[in-house]
C-alpha cells in the first residue's frame, strides 16, 4: 500500500501542462478518421492533438475544429468536412456554442432539422454547471447468404454523457445484442470461448452446442475523468476497449477484443503526450498446457507521442503483462519508462515488450505511417538469419490518399502487416490476450497481411467504402505442437527453435472483400446496405470457409458491427 501511495504522488507531481479532460471519444468513433483527414489536408500533426491513440476527447476536438471553421476561405474542407464539423460541434455542444450563437454555423440537415426529435439531437439534454445527455441507441441488420441460413445483427441500448463544471466528465454505452452470425464466426466463438465486444462471462460460451445458434449478450463502455490539478494533470477510470497507431491494424492495442477496467492518467507538454494506461485483463478460460492457470491478469502501457515537426509524429511504447494470484505488481505503477529493468530487477516471468510509432504528412494530401513491435530478439541470431524462434517482432507499413485525383472525399488507404510467429505468446499465461482474444492484431501472429481500402463521400449523406484483405498464416493442426499463431498457446510446446519462418505451420490463405453504402436519413441514423465475400483456404476442415452475402438494415448511435475484419 506505501509503494502505491508514493506511486499516486509522484504522478501528482509531474509539471506538465495539460488541457482538460472531460469525455473520451470510443475507440470506433465516427470522428477519429474525421480527425485524422483534418490534420492531413492542413498539412499539419499540430501541437495537442494526437490521433495515434483513442484516448481523444471532446475538449480537444471542439478546439481543432472550431479553428478549422475560421479557416474554412482557404477551400482547404470540402463541403462534406463542413458537414461533418458542423456535426461535431453541434452534437458537442456542451464543449462549444449552440447553433444560435454564430451566424456561421450550419446545421447538420439543410432543412433545419438538428436531430431526431422535432429540434433536438438527444431524447433528453439537461443544460447548465451540470451538462446532462441521454440518448437511445439501435441497430438492425438482416443478412443473407449463400448456402447459408437467414442470419441477423441486433442490439438497443443507452448512450449517456455530462460532465460537471470544467473538471469532471463520464459517458456511459451499454447494450444488448441478439445476433444470429455466419457460420465461420459462430466456429470462431465455440474455438475461442469469446464474443468479440462482449462483457466477458456475460454468456457462457462453453455451453453452446456445436449447431449454429443465435448469441445472446452485453457490450458496455463507460468511463469518467477529472482533472486531478487543472491544466496539469488528468486521471481517467472505466471500462472500454482501446487502439494506438493510425491503421487499419494495431500491432499494439486494439479495439478488437473485449472491454477491460482501466485506469489511465495522461499529461500534455509542448508538442508531447504521455499515457500510463493500467489494465486488468481477463485470463483465458483454457490452459493450453500454460502456467498460472486461473491467476489474476494485468497490463500496464505507457506510451509517449510525439509531434515533433509539423508533418511527423514519433511514438514509443513499452508495455508488461503480468499474472499475480493475489493483485498488481505495484512497482509496474511506476509512471516513467523503465519497465525492462523494474522486471529484471523483479526477477518476475512476466512479457514486456516495446516498439515505435510513426506518421508523416506529405504535402496537405497523403500521409505514411507504420508501426514496429519488438518482443525479444537476438542480435547474434539475427545476423544468422536461421530463423530463431526468440527473435519475435511484427511490423506495419501503411499510407493513406485524400482527396484522390483531386475528387473531393475520394480517400484510399493501403497497409501491410508482418508478424512473426510467437510474438505474442508466453511460457505463462502472461500472453498478449484478454478473454480468450488477442489484445493486438486480431489474427494473433504468423501473418503476412495486405489490405486495400477505399471510402467515397460524393456528399454529406451518402459515404460508400469498398475494403479488401489478403493474407497467409501458418495454423496448427488440431492437437498439434505450437507453430506460433495461436497466442494462447505455451510456447514450449514448439517442435524447433530455428526454422521459423513468417508463414510456420500449415499454410491457410483468406481474401475478404466487401462493398457497403450507407445514407444518413437524420444525424447519426443510418440506412446500410452491402455485399461481402469470405474465402478461406487451408486442409483444414475447421477453418475452411467460403461464404457469399449481403445485409441490409440501419443503426441509430452506433457503429456497424464488424465480423469481416478476420
Amino acid at each position: 500500500m506505501i509503494k502505491y501511495l508514493q506511486t499516486l504522488a509522484l504522478l501528482c507531481l509531474i509539471p506538465i501542462s495539460m488541457q482538460a479532460q472531460h469525455v473520451y471519444l470510443s475507440a470506433s468513433d465516427e470522428f477519429r478518421p474525421f480527425t485524422d483527414r483534418v490534420q492531413t489536408l492542413y498539412g499539419s500533426t499540430g501541437d495537442s492533438i494526437h490521433t495515434n491513440i483513442s484516448l481523444l476527447n471532446y475538449w480537444e476536438l471542439s478546439q481543432l475544429f472550431k479553428n478549422a471553421k475560421a479557416d474554412i476561405y482557404n477551400a482547404k474542407l470540402s463541403q462534406v468536412d463542413l458537414y461533418d464539423l458542423n456535426k461535431f460541434l453541434y452534437t458537442t455542444s456542451d464543449y462549444n456554442y449552440m447553433p444560435g450563437d454564430n451566424p456561421d454555423f450550419v446545421a447538420p440537415k439543410e432543412d433545419g432539422s438538428y436531430g431526431m426529435y422535432n429540434g433536438t439531437q438527444y431524447l433528453y439534454e439537461h443544460v447548465g454547471n451540470f451538462h446532462f445527455v441521454l440518448q437511445p441507441q439501435a441497430q438492425a441488420y438482416a443478412i443473407y447468404g449463400k448456402d447459408q441460413k437467414f442470419n441477423y445483427n441486433t442490439a438497443a441500448g443507452l448512450y449517456m454523457r455530462g460532465k460537471i463544471g470544467n473538471r469532471f466528465g463520464f459517458s456511459l454505452r451499454g447494450a444488448f445484442h441478439y445476433e444470429a452470425v455466419p457460420d465461420y464466426y459462430y466456429n470462431f466463438v465455440k474455438r475461442n470461448n469469446a464474443i468479440l465486444g462482449a462483457i466477458p462471462k456475460s454468456i457462457d460460451v462453453s455451453s453452446l452446442p456445436s449447431t449454429n445458434q443465435p448469441l445472446q449478450y452485453f457490450s458496455l463502455d463507460a468511463h469518467a475523468s477529472y482533472d486531478i490539478i487543472p491544466d496539469y494533470l488528468a486521471v481517467s477510470a472505466g471500462y472500454s476497449r482501446f487502439f494506438i497507431g493510425d491503421g487499419i491494424r494495431s500491432l499494439v492495442i486494439s479495439d478488437f477484443g473485449a472491454p477491460m477496467p482501466f485506469l489511465s492518467f495522461r499529461t500534455n507538454f509542448w508538442k508531447l503526450e504521455y499515457t500510463n494506461l493500467f489494465l486488468k485483463a481477463d485470463n483465458q478460460s483454457f490452459n493450453f498446457g500454460n502456467t498460472g492457470f486461473g491467476e489474476n491478469k494485468y497490463i500496464a502501457l505507457h506510451y509517449l507521442s510525439a509531434n515533433l515537426l509539423p508533418w511527423l509524429n514519433i511514438g514509443l511504447f513499452e508495455t508488461v503483462v503480468s499474472v499475480r494470484p493475489s493483485g498488481p505488481e505495484l512497482g509496474y505503477f511506476n509512471p516513467m519508462i523503465m519497465y525492462r529493468a523494474m522486471e529484471r530487477s523483479l526477477g518476475s516471468p512476466d512479457k514486456m515488450a516495446l516498439g515505435l510509432t510513426g506518421k508523416i504528412v506529405i504535402k496537405n494530401h497523403a500521409q505514411l505511417y507504420g508501426q514496429f513491435f519488438l518482443n525479444e530478439f537476438v542480435v547474434k541470431e539475427l545476423i544468422a538469419n536461421k530463423g530463431y524462434i526468440h527473435n519475435k517482432w511484427g511490423a506495419q507499413v501503411g499510407a493513406k490518399y485524400f482527396n484522390l485525383f483531386t475528387i473531393p472525399n475520394l480517400d484510399i488507404q493501403a497497409e501491410a502487416n508482418f508478424i512473426r510467429p510467437y510474438a505474442y505468446q508466453h511460457r505463462s499465461m502472461a500472453n498478449f490476450s484478454s478473454a480468450n482474444l488477442p489484445l493486438a492484431h486480431p489474427l494473433g501472429a504468423g501473418i503476412q497481411e495486405y489490405i486495400f481500402n477505399a471510402n467515397y463521400r460524393p456528399n454529406p449523406y451518402w459515404t460508400m467504402n469498398a475494403r479488401l484483405y489478403y493474407w497467409k498464416q501458418g495454423l496448427d493442426a488440431a492437437d498439434s505442437l505450437n507453430y506460433g499463431s495461436n497466442i494462447l498457446k505455451n510456447i514450449n510446446n514448439r517442435p524447433s527453435d530455428y526454422g521459423v519462418n513468417m508463414i510456420n505451420g500449415t499454410l491457410s490463405t483468406t481474401t475478404i472483400a466487401y462493398l457497403t453504402g450507407a445514407y444518413e436519413w437524420r444525424p447519426n441514423f443510418y440506412l446500410e446496405a452491402g455485399v461481402g465475400y469470405r474465402h478461406q483456404n487451408t486442409v483444414l476442415t475447421e477453418y475452411q470457409d467460403q461464404s457469399i452475402f449481403g445485409f441490409l438494415g440501419f443503426r441509430f448511435q452506433m457503429s456497424r458491427r464488424d465480423l469481416l475484419q478476420f
